[in-house]
């Protein structure tokens, strides 16, 4: 299916979807960070972890088995419950930073005060603007909360509908039929992700940004081989998004239904249907755009002739000869790329630098040096000799005397 681009639709994130809505997450999370072995079984290596013991701690996935025992837990474990007499685990509620130190917060009082801080209209407000009945007393809040309890509980902390946080209300909704999320935040969602699609001109889906080859391409791929691909996990669910109850539903990563990547839609024709072949250049990079070739060359190397070459239909013939790719010297730049005394050696695309080394210097530099040496050492010793005759040592006057005999 393609799409065409809206221009007057704004791709941006809408403010109460950064603060409020997409934070409808937060009341699906788990107390228990699940860590399983290769074969999706407890491993006694990789015991459960309570979640405040795994925010901020990116050690553990270097110490501790990297990231594949957390993504075979998460493909496993059910997202949390949502029920009205707790929506959020005390992990979040009570302990949230804590194993980094100093007082734990609560995360469901921080997002009340970034909805206060940010200016969001009251829950009531956004019922409207989705076309949603607007409560206005108890009934009609407990008519849309189904739950007469939690509507009695809202209006006792804030006294009226219209004064109810956004995403307070929002997550309090019961979840629509099939869905996870009750009728506002399935609006505000389903609001901000359209635009996404409708208003960005690089959406993958946009007719123009891909041919009908390379879509089908990338329709096949799943976040299932996504984790085949990155990680070390041979057996994964068709579908991570949906909870595998056993593990004898999960796939090899070798299965028909989990294909890899096909990138043989985007590969370019060796020749143009006018022209014939592409000239290529080497080393480089060449790209056949509608009858003409584009240049470009690495990093290192620089572009030595036309940037782009057409087909010209009526000589059949391409306009000019391919560029090349020149060597850049950057040992001859000013300043030094290297540092203070070291050499500069170039190579292709690149350059290194090194320290200077003996075996090059020059065989006068040597002699003088070895001159140097054997020029130290005889005056060493002929200041020894001259020292040692004109001030003679005691003990060489105690063995003259002792030598003398009596007249």
């Amino acid at each position: 299916m393609d799409y065409w681009l809206r221009p007057q639709v704004n791709p941006g994130i809408a403010n109460v979807f950064a603060a409020a809505a997409f934070r409808f997450a937060h009341v699906t999370v788990q107390p228990v960070v699940t860590r399983l072995g290769p074969g999706y079984q407890p491993s006694p290596r990789h015991p459960p972890l309570p979640l405040h013991h795994s925010l901020f701690a990116s050690w553990r996935v270097i110490r501790e088995g990297g990231v594949d025992p957390v993504l075979r837990g998460l493909l496993l474990s059910p997202a949390k419950l949502q029920v009205s007499d707790q929506m959020m685990v005390e992990e979040l509620t009570e302990r949230l930073f804590q194993a980094q130190g100093g007082l734990p917060f609560d995360l469901g009082a921080l997002n009340l005060q970034r909805g206060r801080d940010h200016g969001l209209p009251g829950y009531s407000v956004w019922r409207r603007l989705c076309g949603l009945s607007d409560p206005v007393s108890e009934s009609d809040l407990a008519g849309i909360m189904g739950n007469p309890t939690l509507a009695q509980k809202l209006l006792a902390l804030y006294s009226t509908p219209q004064n109810i946080d956004v995403w307070v209300g929002a997550i309090s909704e019961p979840p629509l039929p099939g869905g996870r999320v009750g009728p506002l935040l399935a609006c505000l969602l389903a609001k901000q992700f359209r635009a996404l699609r409708d208003g960005d001109r690089f959406w993958w889906q946009r007719k123009g940004m891909f041919s009908r080859a390379q879509r089908s391409s990338l329709q096949r791929v799943s976040l299932s081989r996504v984790i085949c691909d990155n990680t070390h996990i041979q057996l994964v669910p068709p579908d991570p998004f949906t909870r595998t109850l056993c593990t004898e539903d999960l796939l090899p990563c070798t299965h028909p239904r989990i294909p890899p990547l096909d990138l043989s839609a985007w590969r370019e024709p060796d020749s143009d249907p006018t022209c014939g072949s592409v000239p290529r250049i080497q080393p480089g990079y060449s790209l056949l755009c509608d009858s003409a070739v584009l240049y470009q060359c690495p990093a290192g190397f620089s572009l030595v002739g036309p940037s782009q070459v057409k087909c010209d239909p009526h000589t059949q013939q391409w306009t000019s000869a391919p560029p090349t790719c020149q060597d850049v010297d950057e040992c001859a730049s000013s300043p030094s790329v290297c540092p203070q005394n070291t050499e500069c050696h170039n190579t292709p695309g690149s350059f290194t630098c090194t320290e200077p080394d003996v075996a090059s210097f020059s065989a006068s530099s040597v002699a003088a040096a070895v001159v140097a040496v054997l020029g130290g050492v005889a005056v060493m010793l002929l200041i020894m000799v001259c020292y040692r005759r004109f001030f003679p040592m005691k003990s060489d006057h105690l063995q003259s005397r002792c030598c003398q005999r009596p007249s």
